[in-house]
């Protein structure tokens, strides 16, 4: 993968995308990199599942919110 963050070609991120990053710029063989940004997620969201916020600094916050529900259709 030719892309660097900066020049991607949308602007999101996947996580396939994350972990080819990480493969190319730590070295880390590619299972490893899936891994890593898999636990990274389970990880972010276990601690939001168990009630607690997550804090990234410099990146943002996130928090379960209790939303209405929406009409059916």
């Amino acid at each position: 993968m030719e892309k660097l963050v900066t020049n991607l070609l949308t602007p999101s991120l996947t996580k396939a995308e994350l972990s080819e990053l990480l493969y190319e710029r730590i070295g880390l063989n590619k299972r490893e990199s899936k891994d890593m940004v898999d636990a990274f997620f389970d990880l972010i969201r276990e601690t939001l599942a168990s009630g607690h916020d997550v804090k990234l600094s410099n990146f943002g916050n996130f928090q379960l919110r209790d939303k209405a529900q929406r009409p059916g259709r």
